[in-house]
């Protein structure tokens, strides 16, 4: 999850003067990544486990690969 939020910032386009494409300003952005930050900081060490259980499910072979259809939705 965290490899596609990256991702995500890595593909972001970058925001137009006033609003970006959903109508906020650069300023409620910052607010919003200030508060997704500390977030963020607060539940490291619950993420840090699940990366733990995550790659001990990978490496014992629990962990399957996750598929999608043509249309992009998740393949069970």
């Amino acid at each position: 999850m965290i490899d596609y939020a990256y991702f995500l910032k890595l593909q972001s386009t970058p925001l137009t003067p006033d609003t970006d494409l959903f109508g906020e300003s650069a300023v409620e952005i910052e607010a919003d990544e200030a508060i997704w930050q500390e977030q963020y900081s607060a539940s490291r060490i619950n993420l840090r486990q699940m990366a733990r259980e995550a790659a001990i499910a990978y490496r014992t072979g629990a962990a399957k690969p996750m598929r999608f259809s043509e249309e992009g939705r998740l393949v069970e």
